[in-house]
């Protein structure tokens, strides 16, 4: 090991030791010159490495390639140049983002997926959208496999990770190893080292039907290959014959619609010419058509030529798309589903709101009978307020399982319009849409900045879309919807809002109590491979630290392990906590105690027992 913890390099601190790669070595570093921002960085030793895994300028390849690198769904560069060590020596480095979550590695396997097909389609549009990127750039990533994809649960977005097998499209250059890359996932065009941004499209796909299976297309088991000559030209053979076979659908965990197949079917064949491209891929998982569909000849054109299915300019290239506002119209027409799960049983504490919901709400909405003839009108809906990362939006979707009726989730993004008072259309739409699918919930994420205080003068130009909100959920309740709205900062929402009629009832959720942070490191950890863990001393040594702060940790010190392919150990999930900030300060929660006690009408000095929640990924 090069670098010790503490060791600084500029304005970087070494915080932890990952692994040792075969070239270099990786730690976790933290950014003293932006609040300790965690970020990882490789270094590598030249005494380990030949001149080939350098480009002609002399760099290390993926230093340069990755220069400049900056996308949601990509791991960007940071930062890159060289430590000098004590003894002179010299190492390369390149800094880049940190990510969290688990590797898609770990989630395959079970015998039912992890994964929703919802989610599954999303993940494959990120991927293909990151991938989309980097081809742009002129690059290859040449070893996309579920080893080299991160997976945030919390946010459901991914990051490609792994650079080391960069290379220029359509190059002939290979600055790279290939002993590492897993066969199986390895594209026709990357066993001839073509660079060819089509590879990266098939392997991508064949990570999704991995996702969708539990095991790679065209599975088998490898042989056992000790001469390293010989592997390549082996295994090469070996897994070329296997892709003579249908691929095969019928492992799948879960119901696989046809025009999916067909996406994924399209994506694996094996010729490059007849592959789908990018664009014909996020066009299939848009519309939930399959790319071979052809479609209606317009009137006074040659039917055949309409019949054509288009084909991409490049097999691996995707055309630009704009977010335009039909985009959003389909989100706002997109049907409520009803939320599937273990409702209230996955919540650990909260008892008395549990029970106020079940009786004040749930056993209202459910007894549509008894409460007409009893004459009983339920809350229109709730705010659910705190500090962030509390569970506020997982508590919303846990009420609706309990309640087993349609959901809907709304981001202020989804009522944007590039017109003045468009969202005042999209938010009358939304209800309306809501009352034929009733009963139903709707929940509002980040609530204050749909509706403001329109005493405010930043919320001036959007207060007909605050009035449309007040309008909309007067005694909504009696159309069978009912609202729930979250947020950080309820001082911000406007105070109509919340008079009886509209939102009802408030609920502070407050930073879970060291019991339930017991919990909640129990659950993160369970079917994880682990040494004994005292959850118990992680508990005591996380006061202030909210649910997303424990799932950042043991997902951080997982991620760490899953890298040495050692199972997690006690002195690596403190290591954690001792590298990530709490998200809350005294000050803080000052200032929520203070708003509690202004919307419940409570002294600040009252304090209600300190609950929390249970977040199953």
């Amino acid at each position: 090991m090069i670098l010790s913890n503490d060791t600084r390099i500029g304005r970087y601190s070494v915080n932890s030791f990952i692994k040792d790669g075969e070239v270099n070595e990786t730690y976790r570093i933290a950014d003293t010159g932006d609040n300790f921002r965690p970020l990882f960085m490789k270094l590598y030793v030249p005494d380990r490495f030949s001149s080939e895994l350098k480009t002609p300028s002399g760099e290390v390849a993926e230093i340069e390639l990755c220069r400049g690198l900056s996308h949601p769904y990509v791991i960007s560069h940071v930062a890159d140049g060289t430590y000098t060590a004590p003894d002179g020596k010299e190492y390369p480095y390149i800094i880049t983002n940190y990510f969290s979550g688990r590797l898609l590695s770990e989630m395959l396997g079970y015998d039912k997926s992890p994964f929703s097909l919802d989610e599954i389609v999303s993940i494959y549009r990120q991927v293909i959208q990151g991938l989309s990127y980097l081809h742009e750039k002129g690059l290859v990533h040449n070893d996309i496999t579920p080893r080299n994809i991160m997976y945030d649960p919390d946010t459901k977005s991914v990051q490609i990770i792994d650079m080391g097998h960069i290379a220029r499209a359509k190059s002939n250059e290979r600055h790279y190893l290939t002993a590492d890359m897993e066969p199986l996932y390895r594209s026709p065009e990357g066993w001839r080292n073509s660079n060819d941004p089509a590879g990266d499209i098939f392997s991508a796909s064949a990570v999704i039907f991995a996702l969708l299976t539990g095991r790679a297309p065209w599975d088998f088991e490898l042989p056992v290959i000790d001469d390293a000559d010989e592997r390549e030209r082996k295994l090469k053979t070996a897994v070329h014959l296997a892709r003579k076979k249908q691929l095969d659908f019928s492992r799948a965990t879960m119901e696989v619609p046809a025009w999916l197949r067909d996406t994924i079917a399209g994506a694996l064949n094996m010729k490059v010419a007849e592959r789908l491209g990018a664009d014909q891929i996020l066009a299939a998982l848009d519309g939930q058509k399959s790319p071979f569909d052809k479609p209606a000849a317009p009137k006074g054109d040659d039917e055949n030529e309409a019949q054509k299915i288009e084909k991409p300019e490049h097999p691996g290239m995707m055309r630009q798309k704009s977010a335009e506002p039909e985009e959003k119209s389909h989100e706002m027409a997109e049907k409520a589903k009803v939320k599937r799960g273990n409702g209230f049983a996955d919540v650990a504490g909260m008892d008395d709101l549990k029970d106020l919901l079940q009786k004040k709400v749930l056993f209202i909405l459910k007894n549509k009978e008894k409460a007409e003839r009893y004459r009983l009108t339920p809350p229109n809906g709730m705010l659910l307020y705190g500090p962030p990362g509390c569970g506020k939006t997982y508590f919303a979707e846990k009420f609706a399982e309990e309640s087993g009726f349609n959901y809907k989730f709304i981001k202020a993004s989804d009522l944007g319009s590039i017109y003045v008072h468009g969202a005042q259309g999209k938010i009358a739409e939304l209800f309306n849409k809501a009352r034929q699918q009733a009963p139903v919930i709707i929940c509002f994420d980040e609530f204050d900045a749909m509706v403001p205080d329109r005493s405010s003068r930043s919320a001036e130009n959007i207060a007909g879309e605050v009035n449309e909100f007040l309008s909309q959920l007067n005694n909504c309740a009696k159309d069978g919807i009912f609202v729930i709205g979250t947020t950080n900062q309820p001082e911000r929402i406007d105070k109509a809002i919340l008079r009886k009629g509209r939102l009802d009832i408030s609920v502070y959720i407050p930073e879970p109590d060291a019991n339930t942070r017991k919990l909640m490191f129990d659950l993160y950890l369970k079917d994880r491979p682990c040494d004994p863990i005292d959850t118990q001393r992680l508990a005591d040594l996380t006061d202030k630290y909210v649910a997303s702060d424990i799932a950042f940790i043991v997902n951080d010190a997982a991620m760490i392990a899953a890298f040495r392919d050692e199972p997690l150990t006690q002195s690596g999930l403190e290591d954690s906590i001792k590298s990530t900030r709490p998200s809350l300060t005294d000050a803080m929660l000052k200032d929520y105690a203070a708003s509690r006690s202004k919307l419940e009408n409570t002294s600040s000095a009252e304090t209600r027992p300190r609950v929390g929640f249970m977040q199953y990924q």
